[in-house]
């Protein structure tokens, strides 16, 4: 399988703060040779829920050939939320347009 994109984090975890919100940055590079759209979406682990994750700014991004960009990630916990470590991965998926990808 190809892969559209690379995607690192520089920390495999974060702290939540007393108020149970926390973020962390994931690059993504588009290693193709192809203009695409970058789609972030989530596939947390329970107990987390999906609602709790969000984009900073948009969840899609057009990148040319060899671009890197920054996908800022907001978790907020609620409140009564269980204790304990929470899991997710991000994914990103290419959206092309109505011709395809882009040379």
């Amino acid at each position: 399988m190809t892969r559209e994109f690379a995607i690192t984090a520089p920390s495999p975890t974060l702290s939540l703060g007393a108020d149970g919100r926390g973020e962390v940055a994931f690059t993504v590079t588009n290693v193709t040779g192809l203009a695409m759209r970058a789609v972030a979406r989530f596939l947390p682990e329970p107990p987390l829920k999906p609602e709790w994750l969000s984009v900073r700014g948009a969840d899609h991004r057009d990148m040319p050939p060899g671009a890197t960009d920054d996908f800022t990630v907001d978790l907020q916990v609620p409140p009564g939320a269980p204790p304990g470590p929470y899991t997710f991965r991000m994914v990103v998926n290419p959206r092309f347009g109505p011709d395809g990808p882009q040379a």
